[in-house]
């Protein structure tokens, strides 16, 4: 929603992405353990990013952060985007 003179826009930095109950590490120790497919995990992932991206909404908050997801480790994930692997 675009915003009027004055008005400030909200975002969330941080959103813990492993879910309430941490379902996402679940999953992802469940998928290495091979107790899970690949798909579970995936659709854990998924759904997790759904639920932060509503209840973000539902708060009203005007910037909801997108492409900031990790299945483990975003410090990871950003080495391998930039090409930063020692």
């Amino acid at each position: 929603m675009p915003n009027t003179a004055g008005q400030v826009a909200s975002t969330v930095y941080g959103w813990p992405r492993i879910g309430r109950r941490r379902e996402l590490k679940r999953a992802t120790e469940s998928y290495w353990k091979g107790s899970s497919s690949k798909d579970e995990l995936l659709a854990t992932a998924s759904a997790l990013r759904h639920q932060t991206w509503t209840e973000l909404s539902k708060a009203g908050i005007d910037e909801i952060p997108c492409n900031d997801f990790s299945l483990y480790d975003h410090m990871a994930d950003m080495t391998m985007v930039l090409d930063a692997v020692p």
